[in-house]
């Protein structure tokens, strides 16, 4: 009984379960018969499949090892360029200050007695900047002084700035800023004395105030003007000395006048 059981066993077929499709299958099978897996070689493929995994777990990990290290040095050098910039920074700062700190301080005067070529070379005496300029004011006289933005026995510092105003006196009327502008072009083409420019804004209509506001602020040089009137009538005419000058005296320019412009064409 014993050895029949035994020739039973012996004649039974033994299975195993298939790697890749989990079959069962007999053990002898050299290959899977329903998914073709190569039950032979496949300690072999087994193999070479964890060889090429090692191999690429190595070049990861050597990848990730060279990303830290690049990493920190660009880190560092960030780190340094920072410090770098804090350190200029700071040393530009300590300049500055320095700079601030040695100019020198200067006690501002009273520029109100003193002509504007006094205070320029107060001004660069001094290191000072300055500007000076001009408003209208109803009550200071033309020409006179106004104001300073820093106030006599003011202190302040060698390359700071200060500003001088002087009055352009009581603000013109409308007729009298006409007027200007008329002498002014009329200057641009021909020559005037002080008395002939007046009487030709009269003829054009202003009044004796406007006509006399634009002779008085048109800058005109009289002599200069005496000179070119001069030029104008030897240039169509013959004339003697004493006639040119009675001419010019005609034309309204004073003796003083005439005779610098007879003088100033060669006669």
């Amino acid at each position: 009984m014993k050895n029949n059981e035994e020739a039973e066993k012996a004649n039974e077929e033994t299975y195993i379960e298939c790697p890749k499709c989990e079959r069962r299958i007999k053990e002898e099978e050299k290959e899977c018969p329903y998914c073709q897996y190569d039950l032979v070689n496949r300690p072999k493929i087994e193999k070479e499949g964890m060889e090429t995994y090692k191999k690429w777990f190595a070049g990861g990990l050597l990848a990730l090892i060279v990303v830290v290290i690049v990493g920190i040095s660009i880190s560092s050098d960030n780190t340094n360029t920072t410090t770098s910039a804090n350190t200029v920074n700071k040393t530009n700062n300590t300049k500055n200050t320095t700079t601030k700190i040695e100019k020198a301080k200067v006690t501002v005067v009273d520029f109100s007695q003193m002509s504007k070529e006094e205070i320029q070379n107060w001004c660069n005496t001094n290191k000072v900047k300055y500007n000076i300029t001009e408003e209208y004011s109803d009550v200071i006289a033309k020409g006179a002084f106004v104001s300073q933005s820093v106030n006599a026995n003011g202190t302040i510092y060698e390359g700071d700035k200060i500003t001088i105003v002087y009055s352009l006196g009581k603000e013109p009327t409308m007729g009298e800023k006409n007027a200007l502008s008329k002498a002014k072009s009329y200057l641009a083409y021909s020559s005037f004395s002080y008395k002939g420019l007046i009487e030709q804004l009269k003829y054009e209509g202003f009044s004796d105030i406007e006509a006399t506001y634009g002779a008085d602020n048109c800058n005109a040089d009289w002599n200069e003007q005496a000179s070119q009137k001069a030029k104008s009538y030897i240039e169509y005419s013959s004339f003697s000395r004493s006639g040119l000058l009675e001419q010019l005296e005609y034309e309204g320019f004073t003796r003083s006048q005439a005779e610098y412009g007879v003088s100033a064409i060669g006669y």
